[in-house]
């Protein structure tokens, strides 16, 4: 049976990855206290250890408020870190599923991306996941580089994070204007499973079918929560604002 590498185990891809793939993987699902990302020696030993035939690179910071005011922290984890396993996987001979983001973009083309569009990222959190998709190819040559959006699934993901908000008072706030694809995240690792099996190495944008505005999918699930609660599109972040 061959091997995986999940870093990131405890976030809300890695979690749901290591037991998806263990029915045909042997998983080693990596935490953040297994090995530290920022240390190459540390990767590399920990790589070594485990014997990976693939890596899934689910580690990362994703709070995009976070990475716009503590930038080391997104810098070490989205751009070095993926530059470490990058060349980890290399060494090893491991082939790598590096999940990315549609933050590399500017958001403001209606009728969604392509693989073949120019990326414009508007904030630091985008901008080090772009530079983190250049280290991939820059030092790893068996990549499947993944584009995925507005993730969320049972305990997780932008939806769950508004069911928190509605215990609160006042309306839930929702980014205005934002028009995206809601990706079920066993969905996204079912196209992954599906991509590995390909051997055709690359950029790949995954991403669940139909667009939507940010604000109604939350209202939708409020409702269907049975959630009282008013949903309202703010300009820039606020208090209680989804991401």
């Amino acid at each position: 049976m061959k091997k995986m590498l999940v870093t990131g185990s405890s976030g809300l891809v890695g979690s749901l990855a290591a037991p998806y793939f263990s029915c045909s993987y042997g998983v080693t699902p990596a935490r953040r206290s297994d090995f530290d990302i920022r240390r190459l020696d540390s990767v590399f030993k920990f790589v070594k250890k485990s014997k990976p035939d693939i890596i899934l690179h689910a580690a990362a910071a994703t709070s995009v408020d976070r990475c716009e005011t503590d930038r080391q922290y997104a810098y070490d984890a989205n751009v070095l870190g993926s530059k470490n396993i990058a060349m980890a996987a290399e060494a090893s001979g491991a082939a790598l599923v590096f999940l990315s983001t549609d933050y590399v973009f500017k958001g403001d083309k209606r009728e969604g991306y392509s693989e073949a569009d120019i990326e414009s990222p508007v904030n630091y959190y985008g901008l080090t996941k772009l530079s983190g998709e250049r280290e991939v190819r820059t030092f790893c040559r068996r990549f499947y580089i993944m584009r995925t959006a507005w993730l969320f699934a049972p305990g997780g993901g932008f939806i769950e994070r508004a069911l928190s908000y509605a215990g609160k008072t006042g309306p839930v706030l929702s980014a205005r204007g934002q028009t995206g694809s809601p990706t079920y995240v066993p969905d996204l690792l079912e196209c992954a499973a599906a991509l590995v099996k390909t051997g055709a190495f690359g950029l790949y944008h995954a991403v669940n079918s139909g667009m939507t505005a940010r604000s109604g999918v939350i209202e939708r699930f409020l409702e269907l929560r049975g959630i009282r609660r008013t949903v309202k599109e703010s300009d820039g972040r606020a208090p209680g604002q989804v991401a």
